[in-house]
């Protein structure tokens, strides 16, 4: 597939390099010389200097020839009119990223008005994916498939949980529940674990099941969990707002957010029905001890400062909040989880704006893809093709890449966790873990006439 990438940002450098490593023609149009010559010299892709918006760039770059386009500058105009031109070529499928929206209209309405086939708001994707985190107060990564029925945790293991010194066999015994511990993350290495494998405190544990299920597993790891009643938010951007209307909308009415500005205090409050709003410092200890900090269930640091996300998650939770969440900008950031233990979650927006991207990109026997960059693992979700290599036989008589791992499969309205016993058919919806990048690999096994 060709595809032209406009914006040689870190939304599009990310995206340029998922999509060049799995062997697609890929074309990247940026204007800035510095970030042109950086996406040359690092990945094997074609780049035309020139704005996005110019139809002699674009026919520079052939978008006659292209199959894809999707624009994801800093300028939502720069994206709209390359979208727009694209089209004009005949180009079938067009991505947009837009920064600027109305709170009360989808996205799909404003795409089909603007003849957009999909458009990405990196603000709602980082406040969907907040929300989410903050109704799995242990994980530090949430995804869901197969409409719910499947949930991805990335669970952290607890000093004094009865899981610590036991293997995978041994907690096999021991929790009833249809799940899989997929992979470890243990001291920034990731490994996919076997059955005598012990499961030691600090641990990030990838686990794949039904969320009745995972909730088990969850406590048997030391996880504290509860449903979030209490909600504390730092700044008073977009994105706090759209996080704080969806956390209202979910019934949960003890809501604080501290904000600097006095222009976006009074306009939180006129948007909001059921948070309060404080005019302060999120970095102000004294202020977050008196409204409440040390009973909150969910912390979330939201200003333009990733320094200062950081630090006021860091108070937070010294004084007890129980789930901390840092907005961070910066991806050198997202892996300082690792090293500051205290905080449960970094969030990046332009990370999760092109793995949201991506999950719209592939062919339809590939019905998602997640990204979890503080792993390096991809999560797909793929429908069996008719004649499928994975069709071939039973699981563990299958020669699969040790790097790819079935983690669970819907067929009809049973989820079964795989064994290697387990034999796929075709139609079934399989989530896979990757480790690595080459999702070829996934398409191989599992796209239709594959088998030889």
């Amino acid at each position: 597939m060709r595809v032209i990438i406009v914006g040689a940002g870190e939304v599009g450098f990310n995206l340029s390099k998922v999509l060049s490593n799995e062997g697609h023609d890929v074309v990247v149009i940026e204007k800035d010389e510095r970030k042109a010559s950086e996406i040359e010299d690092e990945l094997d892709v074609l780049v035309v200097k020139g704005s996005g918006s110019h139809i002699h760039t674009l026919e520079e770059a052939k978008i006659e020839l292209a199959d894809m386009l999707i624009a994801v500058t800093d300028s939502d105009e720069t994206n709209i009119v390359a979208c727009l031109i694209a089209k004009q070529f005949g180009v079938k499928k067009v991505i947009a990223r837009i920064q600027e929206m109305r709170m009360d209209e989808p996205t799909d309405v404003i795409a089909r008005k603007m003849g957009v086939d999909l458009i990405i708001n990196p603000t709602r994707v980082v406040a969907s994916e907040i929300f989410h985190l903050l109704q799995v107060p242990p994980a530090s990564q949430v995804m869901e498939f197969a409409s719910g029925r499947i949930m991805v945790y990335l669970l952290k293991v607890m000093n004094g949980a009865p899981a610590v010194g036991k293997s995978l066999v041994d907690m096999a015994q021991e929790i009833d529940g249809t799940f899989l511990i997929v992979g470890i993350l243990r001291k920034g290495e990731m490994f996919v674990p076997h059955g005598r494998d012990k499961i030691e405190v600090g641990d990030k544990v990838f686990v794949v099941g039904r969320k009745e299920d995972l909730y088990r597993l969850a406590l048997y790891l030391g996880a504290e969990w509860r449903k979030p009643k209490r909600v504390m938010l730092i700044g008073g951007g977009e994105i706090t707002q759209w996080l704080a209307k969806d956390l209202e909308s979910a019934g949960i009415s003890n809501i604080k957010i501290i904000s600097k500005s006095q222009e976006k205090c009074e306009e939180l409050s006129r948007e909001l029905s059921a948070s309060l709003v404080i005019k302060g410092d999120g970095t102000d200890l004294s202020l977050l001890r008196r409204e409440g900090v040390s009973d909150v269930d969910g912390f979330v640091a939201l200003t333009q400062n990733d320094e200062v996300n950081l630090l006021s998650v860091l108070l937070a939770k010294s004084q007890g909040a129980r789930k901390g969440i840092a907005l961070v900008k910066k991806s050198d950031y997202v892996r300082l989880v690792d090293y500051l233990e205290k905080i449960d979650a970094i969030v990046n927006p332009r990370l999760a704006t092109a793995s949201t991207i991506l999950r719209h990109f592939w062919r339809e026997d590939v019905l998602s893809i997640s990204l979890i960059e503080e792993a390096d693992v991809r999560v797909v979700d793929v429908r069996v093709g008719r004649g499928s290599m994975i069709t071939r036989g039973r699981l563990r008589e299958l020669s699969l890449p040790e790097r790819l791992l079935v983690g669970a499969v819907v067929r009809g309205d049973e989820v079964i966790i795989p064994r290697g016993d387990t034999h796929l058919l075709e139609g079934d919806e399989a989530i896979v873990f990757l480790m690595g990048e080459a999702l070829r690999e996934v398409q191989e096994w599992f796209s239709e006439g594959s088998e030889s």
